[in-house]
């Protein structure tokens, strides 16, 4: 079972904007998302944009924050969270109850830096020293010791607790701790990192949800676009694979 923490704050973190052209919000399409995410879907954007002419602004921030967002009236088309988080989003009406799917998934990986051995035994890999996990903090909505110990591996960890996955694969890429909890996702977008071992849990499920009353006409599309073969050979290239 993967541990995701639940408690929404605003401190310390920060919503980052990344638009494929400068256009009217009626026309581009909006989402919010897990920072893991950004790259992936940053792609499928860019592509997305080649082919409908709309552009598409990917704005992340842990799933609470992202909440609290929508909450003070943000303007967003699509949100995409873990499948908790978005139960949650359904609940509160800020996504159309119709329109949600667990859509991804995404791998739990020890990473390393890129030229090492990988598919190896993840006790053996901590055996290489310390891994750099995330704290239950506002800026991660993933529990690394808690993903530790669902994979009966912490009591070998030695660890080093961060803020977010982002911060455990600098850490790794700049030789300050040999190791690093994080998304396959995060290592796909990163050339400095390798996988090391996959973790033994279940993958994280991200699922998607529509605004009730989304900002751009092109909302529907864009989310009908995610599901193309195009679409989809760039999401898995990024390290995600699709839900049953």
């Amino acid at each position: 079972m993967i541990h995701l923490t639940r408690r929404a704050a605003l401190a310390g973190a920060t919503l980052f904007a990344s638009a494929a052209h400068a256009a009217p919000w009626a026309t581009d399409v909006g989402i919010y998302s897990e920072p893991t995410l950004a790259p992936a879907l940053r792609a499928a954007g860019r592509l997305f944009t080649s082919r409908h002419g709309a552009g598409v602004a990917v704005l992340t921030a842990p799933a609470p924050l992202l909440l609290d967002q929508i909450q003070h009236n943000a303007a967003h088309d699509l949100l995409i969270v873990p499948a908790s988080f978005m139960d949650e989003a359904v609940r509160l009406g800020y996504v159309r109850q119709q329109s949600r799917k667990d859509t991804w998934r995404d791998s739990l990986v020890i990473a390393a830096r890129a030229g090492g051995p990988g598919g190896q035994d993840p006790k053996a890999v901590l055996a290489h020293g310390i891994i750099a996990v995330t704290d239950q903090t506002v800026a991660s909505t993933l529990d690394g010791g808690g993903v530790l110990n669902a994979s009966g591996l912490a009591a070998v960890a030695r660890v080093q607790g961060v803020g977010s996955t982002a911060d455990a694969a600098f850490m790794v890429a700049h030789g300050t701790v040999p190791l690093c909890l994080v998304y396959l996702t995060d290592v796909r977008a990163d050339p400095s990192l390798s996988v090391a071992a996959i973790l033994p849990v279940a993958p994280v499920v991200f699922a998607t949800g529509l605004n009730p009353s989304p900002p751009s006409r092109n909302a529907q599309t864009f989310m009908d676009f995610l599901a193309t073969d195009e679409a989809m050979a760039v999401l898995r290239r990024s390290g995600l694979e699709f839900a049953a």
